[in-house]
């Protein structure tokens, strides 16, 4: 049976998906359904537009040279790519044969299964952590934050280059609270941490809730400074600072 996989859209020159110049592929299907979400539409697993994994490599490295010259490469997000780990795993596979860097963007909340069919196809997970708190955690995301951990744990057990995420979001995770649990629970992982501001730009896309979710960089440089307090280290900029 041929793999195939559902593309939401390719969007190309990103600069903060990985290192260097990168080209996303927003493949579509998530677990979760994030209030403040930027790309709902990527949210169902039937959307998009269904490619094969060959043919996508194929139109994806006529872009590599600006990844050449700038150290990039190609970033799967999403949705969550490891939902569709199968078709993804055949096209990091394609990519990695032609020397190109391979980021994946996920939620981590996908079987383990998948986790496992693409350790050994990428160079660098940019893996979510959105809230320390289980209840709080399901109550907006609907997610499991064992789940998520044990199958982050995986993933760090296999050696693998990894930097945890974390979206602030304003009225979820953006309190001196919020930010002290998060050290407390994120430091086990010994992974760089990126704090991503939230932002709305999908408050204007259908279905979305309207409350804002943009933070200043106030609330930004509070969360790092509890989180070096705790020897986390910050990921700002491409470079990795204590």
């Amino acid at each position: 049976m041929t793999t195939t996989l559902r593309i939401n859209r390719i969007q190309r020159c990103c600069f903060h998906d990985g290192p260097g110049i990168r080209t996303t592929v927003f493949m579509q299907g998530c677990a979760l359904r994030c209030w403040w979400c930027h790309n709902p539409e990527a949210q169902v697993a039937g959307g998009g537009a269904e490619r094969a994994p060959d043919d996508l490599a194929q139109e994806l490295l006529r872009d590599r040279r600006f990844w050449d010259r700038s150290g990039g490469g190609v970033t799967l997000s999403g949705g969550d790519p490891l939902l569709q780990a199968a078709g993804a795993a055949q096209l990091l596979a394609r990519l990695g044969a032609a020397g190109v860097h391979r980021c994946v963007e996920t939620a981590g909340m996908v079987p383990v299964a998948a986790v496992e069919a693409l350790l050994d196809v990428v160079d660098l997970w940019l893996f979510d952590y959105k809230h320390a708190d289980p209840a709080d955690l399901r109550a907006a995301t609907g997610a499991d934050r064992g789940h998520i951990e044990a199958n982050l744990t995986r993933v760090l057990e296999s050696g693998a280059d990894l930097r945890i995420r974390v979206p602030v979001i304003a009225g979820f995770n953006d309190t001196p609270a919020a930010w002290e649990a998060h050290a407390q629970r994120v430091g086990r992982f010994q992974a760089p941490v990126e704090l991503l501001p939230g932002h709305d730009w999908g408050r204007g896309k259908g279905g979305v809730d309207p409350r804002r979710c943009s933070v200043d960089d106030t609330v930004i440089a509070g969360f790092a400074a509890c989180l070096r307090r705790y020897g986390i280290a910050i990921w700002e900029n491409e470079s990795c600072r204590p």
